[in-house]
């Protein structure tokens, strides 16, 4: 069996130890029930499985950017989670990206995130009332009210400067059935405004506006937040040393470049201004960073990585 690897974990241990990887089952289980099925090679069929679950990665940032009017091309590609900085540069790659940025602590990204994040309290109240000076004089009211309540309630764990309360309406046409949501800045607005914005959101989404047609409130939604004091995260001390790889090992960078013996480096060799010109693979604690031939990959001040693709191979690969 050869002992190739797709870019992910070498044939060891993993984590600091506490994972072991045996490669001859993965082998084994490709063989069996891919490979042979298929009248492919075991290498054939484990490559089909990666590019299939890149292709569905790709299908689903272009409902989020493509499909949405926003190019791709103008934008950075950020790659967490656990498998997200493996297949973040070929997704880079297939959606026109130029870029990819891949944070330090990708592998736990989301856990990061949430002990780290404000806490917030949402309140929908249902109104289904149409839109005249009456009926905004009573949600006014209404929203004054909560606004009492979702303040007291906070108040509980942050200070009065640490809370942000924010409304929004939720606006349709007479007859329609998904609403549009605008700002709402209580007595301060009118009839006209609220139309106004609503009208210029609505167009924004489908195009056209209905001038004679009635606005109606469906709800309202009423959002507070504790905000925490924001993170700040000390700069580590740059390095003008170039990066010294640990080992190398016969990895698939992609469909052109094929198994290439790449240069495998550790996070804890890495420093702010290190440089790696690839194909590499960068094995950090909870994740792993495959960066192909001829991509430039740099560790910024927080530790973090910056990876340009290579222009040649972009447009190599987007023509394929």
């Amino acid at each position: 069996m050869p002992m190739w690897c797709w870019g992910g974990c070498g044939p060891a241990a993993y984590a600091d130890g506490s994972v072991n990887i045996h490669p001859e089952l993965a082998y084994k289980a490709i063989s069996e029930h891919v490979a042979h099925p298929l009248g492919l090679t075991v290498e054939g069929a484990a490559i089909g499985i990666i590019r299939l679950a890149e292709q569905n990665m790709l299908h689903a940032m272009e409902r989020t950017s493509s499909e949405r009017g926003v190019n791709p091309q103008a934008l950075t590609l950020v790659a967490c989670g656990g498998a997200g900085a493996l297949h973040g540069v070929a997704v880079a790659r297939l959606l026109g990206c130029r870029s990819v940025f891949v944070p330090r602590l990708a592998g736990v990204f989301c856990a990061f995130g949430m002990c780290n994040s404000n806490i917030r309290h949402d309140l929908i109240q249902s109104c289904m009332v149409e839109l005249s000076d009456n009926t905004l004089a009573r949600i006014s009211e209404q929203v004054a009210e909560r606004e009492g309540e979702q303040r007291a309630r906070l108040l509980a764990s942050f200070s009065n400067e640490a809370i942000v309360l924010d409304c929004f309406l939720e606006l349709r046409y007479q007859g329609q059935q998904w609403t549009v949501r605008v700002p709402f800045f209580g007595r301060t607005d009118t009839v006209q405004t609220l139309r106004h914005r609503f009208e210029e959101e609505f167009s924004s989404i489908y195009g056209y506006v209905q001038e004679r047609n009635q606005v109606q409130i469906v709800a309202f939604h009423l959002i507070g937040k504790g905000r925490f004091p924001v993170i700040a995260l000390e700069a580590a001390e740059a390095s003008a040393e170039s990066p010294q790889a640990s080992n190398t090992r016969s990895v698939w960078i992609g469909p052109r470049t094929g198994f290439v013996d790449a240069r495998v480096f550790s996070p804890s060799k890495l420093h702010p201004g290190s440089t790696i010109i690839g194909p590499a693979v960068i094995e950090e604690l909870t994740t792993t960073i495959l960066i192909g031939a001829a991509d430039v990959l740099l560790v910024d001040e927080g530790g973090n990585y910056s990876i340009q693709l290579s222009i040649s191979e972009l447009l190599i690969f987007t023509e394929n």
